[in-house]
């Protein structure tokens, strides 16, 4: 595996960590919150746009684009409730 392939896993792996890290405050009834369907619960995911599973890059910095699904992404250290 080439060095960039195991530092994008590893990129990988810790936004999801992150983004797992703590659980939402709950109300016991995710009906009690606005716009939330008390019989679905949304599992956030991650997933790496770019660059694409084969791609090549050169140069010493890596542009890698994600895509947040039932997340918001915020600073280190924002405690604001739905985001990681």
């Amino acid at each position: 595996m080439s060095p960039l392939a195991s530092r994008l896993r590893l990129l990988f792996l810790s936004v999801v960590l992150a983004a797992c890290a703590e659980p939402a405050p709950s109300s016991g009834d995710a009906s009690s919150e606005p716009g939330v369907d008390a019989g679905t619960v949304e599992t956030p995911t991650v997933t790496i746009t770019a660059p694409l599973d084969g791609d090549t890059v050169t140069g010493p910095a890596v542009e890698v684009t994600l895509a947040l699904n039932g997340l918001t992404l915020a600073p280190a250290g924002d405690t604001t409730t739905g985001t990681g």
